[in-house]
């Protein structure tokens, strides 16, 4: 579940609801699945598929060597996730 915290700036409020909508129509192996967003006492909130593992950004901030092949099936998967 994620909750956004500052829903003051009504700019970040309108990103995090059309980000929220997008998303849970998309449906894809490489895309988190998200089940339900909506607002909850004005508190707008995202529940997600939870994920075994680390996320890429933990990966490259810990810059443990990746061979090539595991570098080209990362990006593979995240260019078919786009497509």
């Amino acid at each position: 579940v994620k909750i956004l915290g500052n829903t003051a700036d009504p700019h970040l409020l309108a990103r995090f609801d059309a980000e929220a909508e997008t998303t849970g129509k998309l449906q894809h192996p490489n895309i988190v699945t998200v089940f339900d967003y909506g607002h909850d006492e004005a508190v707008p909130y995202l529940v997600m598929e939870l994920l075994e593992g680390k996320d890429l950004k933990h990966v490259i901030e810990e810059g443990a060597p990746l061979t090539l092949v595991h570098k080209v099936r990362i990006l593979t998967e995240i260019a078919a996730g786009l497509h």
